[in-house]
Protein backbone atom coordinates (compact mmCIF):
# COMPACT_ATOMS: atom_id res chain seq x y z
CA UNK A 1 0.00 0.00 0.00
CA UNK A 2 1.45 3.36 -1.05
CA UNK A 3 0.45 6.44 1.09
CA UNK A 4 0.17 9.45 -1.41
CA UNK A 5 1.75 13.25 -0.46
CA UNK A 6 -0.57 15.81 1.54
CA UNK A 7 -2.36 17.86 -1.09
CA UNK A 8 -0.93 20.68 1.14
CA UNK A 9 2.63 20.69 2.08
CA UNK A 10 5.23 23.39 2.93
CA UNK A 11 7.55 24.64 0.77
CA UNK A 12 11.07 25.93 1.21
CA UNK A 13 11.26 28.75 -1.09
CA UNK A 14 14.67 31.24 -2.12
CA UNK A 15 13.40 33.33 0.38
CA UNK A 16 13.87 30.76 2.98
CA UNK A 17 17.41 30.19 1.48
CA UNK A 18 18.75 33.26 1.55
CA UNK A 19 17.27 34.31 4.71
CA UNK A 20 19.07 31.39 6.69
CA UNK A 21 22.30 32.55 4.58
CA UNK A 22 21.81 36.15 5.97
CA UNK A 23 21.75 35.13 9.31
CA UNK A 24 24.57 32.26 9.25
CA UNK A 25 26.91 34.76 6.67
CA UNK A 26 26.57 37.59 9.76
CA UNK A 27 27.07 35.35 12.56
CA UNK A 28 30.46 34.26 10.93
CA UNK A 29 31.27 37.72 11.07
CA UNK A 30 30.29 38.58 14.21
CA UNK A 31 32.18 35.55 15.53
CA UNK A 32 34.89 35.78 13.75
CA UNK A 33 35.63 39.41 15.01
CA UNK A 34 35.61 38.33 18.67
CA UNK A 35 32.17 38.67 19.59
CA UNK A 36 28.42 36.63 20.00
CA UNK A 37 25.95 36.17 18.41
CA UNK A 38 22.64 34.45 19.57
CA UNK A 39 19.70 34.27 17.21
CA UNK A 40 16.26 35.04 18.73
CA UNK A 41 13.19 32.74 19.08
CA UNK A 42 10.26 35.17 19.33
CA UNK A 43 12.01 37.92 17.05
CA UNK A 44 9.21 40.81 17.30
CA UNK A 45 11.40 41.85 14.16
CA UNK A 46 15.26 40.98 15.35
CA UNK A 47 16.84 38.53 14.57
CA UNK A 48 20.18 38.60 16.50
CA UNK A 49 21.74 39.59 19.43
CA UNK A 50 25.23 40.92 20.12
CA UNK A 51 27.45 41.11 22.44
CA UNK A 52 30.39 42.84 21.86
CA UNK A 53 34.25 41.99 23.71
CA UNK A 54 36.87 44.23 24.33
CA UNK A 55 40.11 43.69 22.85
CA UNK A 56 41.18 41.78 26.55
CA UNK A 57 38.37 39.62 25.88
CA UNK A 58 35.88 41.40 28.33
CA UNK A 59 32.10 41.65 28.15
CA UNK A 60 31.21 45.37 26.81
CA UNK A 61 27.74 46.61 28.60
CA UNK A 62 24.63 46.36 26.84
CA UNK A 63 23.74 44.79 23.43
CA UNK A 64 23.08 45.14 20.13
CA UNK A 65 19.80 44.46 18.27
CA UNK A 66 20.23 43.56 14.81
CA UNK A 67 17.30 42.90 11.96
CA UNK A 68 18.58 41.24 8.88
CA UNK A 69 16.73 41.11 5.61
CA UNK A 70 17.26 39.15 2.28
CA UNK A 71 17.09 40.09 -1.08
CA UNK A 72 18.85 38.66 -4.08
CA UNK A 73 19.28 42.20 -5.66
CA UNK A 74 20.56 44.99 -4.10
CA UNK A 75 19.19 48.78 -4.68
CA UNK A 76 21.84 50.76 -5.30
CA UNK A 77 22.41 54.60 -5.21
CA UNK A 78 23.03 56.06 -8.96
CA UNK A 79 26.69 56.05 -8.26
CA UNK A 80 26.40 52.43 -7.34
CA UNK A 81 28.52 53.24 -3.89
CA UNK A 82 25.79 52.79 -1.03
CA UNK A 83 22.55 49.90 -0.90
CA UNK A 84 19.56 51.80 -0.40
CA UNK A 85 16.60 50.25 1.23
CA UNK A 86 13.55 50.95 2.95
CA UNK A 87 13.10 51.81 6.60
CA UNK A 88 9.24 51.38 8.37
CA UNK A 89 8.57 54.36 9.93
CA UNK A 90 7.52 52.56 13.57
CA UNK A 91 10.84 51.39 13.64
CA UNK A 92 12.59 54.67 13.10
CA UNK A 93 10.07 55.70 16.42
CA UNK A 94 11.15 53.03 18.34
CA UNK A 95 14.92 53.68 17.62
CA UNK A 96 14.62 57.08 18.45
CA UNK A 97 13.30 56.05 22.00
CA UNK A 98 16.48 53.54 22.63
CA UNK A 99 19.67 54.79 24.11
CA UNK A 100 21.07 51.39 22.25
CA UNK A 101 19.48 52.02 19.23
CA UNK A 102 18.94 49.27 16.34
CA UNK A 103 20.68 48.58 13.65
CA UNK A 104 19.24 46.94 10.66
CA UNK A 105 21.24 44.91 8.07
CA UNK A 106 20.60 44.45 4.37
CA UNK A 107 21.75 41.16 3.00
CA UNK A 108 23.15 41.10 -0.56
CA UNK A 109 23.41 38.19 -2.54
CA UNK A 110 27.33 37.09 -2.11
CA UNK A 111 28.84 34.98 -4.49
CA UNK A 112 31.40 32.65 -2.87
CA UNK A 113 34.18 31.42 -5.11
Amino acid sequence: MTIGLPKYRKQRTRQHVIAAQSVNYVERFIVDSGHTAQRVEYDYGYDLLITTFDEAGFEEPGLIYLQLKATDSLKLNAVGTEVIFEVNSQAVSAMRDWKQGILEQSWGRINHA
